[in-house]
């Protein structure tokens, strides 16, 4: 009578080749994981950058903590005020959003943890 399914050793070249492939594939697969994380990070930030753009061209006499050019907004006050609608998921609504005005006007944004250095 012979016996019928897998003798040990296939089992263990099958786990063993499952293996490497997993080994090959899932680096790849974290990889591009984490540069659409990114991605969607920048997206929120662009999105934040804008909607305190509108409200900067909307309320120019109303800007909070101002040093010469440089204005600085908290993320969670512009949310509770629905300035910014999304969601800050891995942006830090105690942070502030930090807009200086250059020479020629134009708009530069950051996003910091604090603005100590604006007085």
């Amino acid at each position: 009578m012979k016996n019928k399914g897998f003798t040990l050793i296939e089992v263990i070249v099958c786990v063993c080749i499952l293996g490497l492939i997993g080994l090959l594939v899932v680096p790849n697969i974290l990889e591009v994981v984490d540069k659409k994380d990114k991605e969607i990070l920048e997206t929120r930030k662009s999105i934040i950058y804008a909607q305190v753009n509108n409200y900067m061209n909307q309320h120019k006499e109303e800007y909070p903590i101002k040093s010469g050019n440089v204005y600085c907004f908290q993320l969670k006050t512009l949310l509770n005020e629905k300035i910014i609608d999304i969601s800050l998921d891995k942006i830090d609504d105690k942070k502030y959003v930090k807009v200086s005005i250059d020479n020629n006007e134009d708009y530069i944004y950051d996003i910091k943890t604090d603005c100590t250095d604006i007085k």
